[in-house]
């Protein structure tokens, strides 16, 4: 059975007072407060209070989090697949699985550098090219030896 919420959307916003807004819960529990100050904008020293409109809108902000709370409800990570890959121990790896079906340290993102890299090339000596430029000198040279030999 799931557990119950202890702070129960809707959550609402009150005015409490003329310098307060309350965040409460459907049970009436005041989750947060939010103070403003209207009269102290004038002065030198209330530029760093909020006015009424801001506290309200920070307070219909807080309103807001169990709607973003529902919409990732299905993301639990201890609920995630496990990447399951042999480790060191001789263990099955614990670690989350990505959509490949391994962690990050077992499969990694990356698959790899691209067909044609040629940023990895180096030499030349395992291309494709240069190993069937080596097997062909090679089956020259056998068949130069086997004319020699007959």
């Amino acid at each position: 059975m799931a557990e119950p919420r202890r702070f129960p959307p809707p959550w609402t916003v009150e005015r409490a007072h003329e310098d307060t807004f309350a965040v409460k819960d459907a049970n009436g529990i005041v989750l947060a407060t939010v103070h403003c100050r209207d009269d102290l904008q004038k002065w030198s020293f209330g530029h760093s209070k909020l006015s009424s409109e801001e506290a309200r809108r920070i307070a219909k902000a807080i309103t807001r989090i169990p709607e973003f709370m529902m919409q990732r409800r299905g993301f639990y990570m201890h609920r995630a697949k496990r990447c399951g890959a042999k480790t060191r121990s001789g263990k099955p790896c614990q670690s989350p699985a990505m959509a490949n079906g391994r962690c990050r340290m077992h499969g990694g993102p990356s698959p790899g550098a691209p067909k044609g890299n040629q940023n990895a090339f180096k030499h030349g000596r395992h291309t494709r090219e240069a190993i069937a430029h080596r097997k062909a000198f090679s089956l020259l040279i056998q068949a130069g030896r086997n004319a020699v030999n007959l």
